[in-house]
């Protein structure tokens, strides 16, 4: 580009990291566009410096290739809009957010980016951030993205379509009151959400070759309720500490998970909040290194189907791994009926029965 600028001939060659920042975002009512521009070779293409500044970020019709990072933002009050841009081999992760609301990337439709290179770290989306109240955004895979989500809170609206992959280190979502999570994936094209050390989904993002493996308890939790709106169908949730759980105290949550799979974590549920109301149905538990289910403080455990067609299956070479623990109450106007038919196995602490 431009010719031997520097003078040296074939003595050095581009290489990620050459300079620091295209466009370094310090914020004060600060505007940037970026439309139909390249930006090669830096540390982040786009960058800003946490000054907790109103500036607004729009990018689109552009490329960022062979970059660290393509967009690296922390700043909270970023008001961020990405639509039909290209990142390619980036080195570390195509885009990493931190506070920044995500909802402006576009991974769907017309005004989807893309996401490509032969290091599965170069199509990492990297999250540590929320989605607030009244911004909906949607995962979708067809942009070649795999999401390294730290902690994605949910104050809004999100969803994610069949054959997304999201990893975690810590907890891939939180749902808070007013929060809408939906996992919607589809018969043999599961959203999956596992962990970062596992290479059979998405690559070897964490770039460490075989010398992790991943394990039960490899993060927190797929999914933390801590209110919302949840609803998980066709979700497979690997290598958690928890695939589903709650603190304990709420507000009145409907969690619905239908057509599922929990496989290999320490528990596939653990659900405390007598404000949870809980469906469970046609889902798998296998192999969880501590038990399938704890369903504690007078939590309704009606919603679990155990019998008929709905009925959820527990599977696993150790005994604990089709264990339900109960310490709840079935309340009044609720029945539930218990069958072995699914493999399952109750260890009842306490069970206080008024209803069924």
């Amino acid at each position: 580009a431009g010719g031997d600028t520097n003078s040296d001939g074939s003595t050095t060659t581009p290489a990620p990291g050459d300079y620091s920042y295209a466009i370094y975002v310090y914020g004060g009512d600060a505007t940037v566009t970026v439309s139909h521009t390249e930006i090669r070779y830096a540390s982040a293409g786009v960058f800003d410096g946490s000054f907790t500044l109103l500036s607004t970020v729009t990018i689109v019709d552009s490329e960022f290739r062979d970059n660290t990072r393509a967009i690296y933002l922390d700043d909270a009050q970023t008001q961020l809009t990405v639509e039909r841009t290209v990142f390619a081999d980036s080195v570390l992760r195509a885009i990493s957010l931190t506070s920044v609301n995500p909802s402006g990337i576009s991974m769907t439709g017309p005004t989807a980016n893309t996401f490509t290179g032969a290091d599965p770290r170069s199509r990492l989306v990297y999250l540590n951030t929320s989605v607030p109240s009244g911004s909906s955004w949607t995962l979708d895979p067809s942009p070649g993205a795999v999401f390294l989500s730290y902690s994605l809170s949910v104050y809004g609206t999100v969803t994610a379509n069949p054959g997304t992959i999201i990893k975690s280190n810590y907890r891939a979502f939180n749902t808070y009151d007013g929060g809408v999570l939906n996992l919607a994936g589809a018969a043999g094209n599961p959203v999956l959400i596992t962990s970062d050390h596992d290479d059979t989904a998405g690559g070897d993002t964490n770039n460490d070759g075989v010398t992790t493996t991943p394990n039960p308890d490899d993060y927190d939790y797929g999914v933390y309720v801590y209110g919302g709106d949840v609803t998980l169908s066709h979700t497979e949730i690997r290598y958690a500490n928890a695939g589903v759980a709650d603190p304990g105290v709420g507000s009145l949550t409907p969690v619905s998970i239908v057509d599922s799979e929990f496989r290999d974590n320490n528990w596939g549920l653990s659900l405390n909040d007598p404000q949870v109301a809980l469906t469970v149905e046609r889902s798998l538990f296998a192999d969880s290194a501590n038990m399938a289910m704890f369903l504690g403080n007078t939590l309704d455990p009606s919603g679990i189907s155990l019998t008929g067609p709905n009925a959820n299956s527990f599977t696993g070479a150790g005994p604990r791994s089709r264990l339900v623990t109960i310490d709840t109450t079935v309340p009044a106007g609720s029945s539930w009926t218990l069958d072995p038919a699914p493999g399952a196995v109750f260890f009842a602490d306490r069970l206080a029965v008024s209803g069924t």
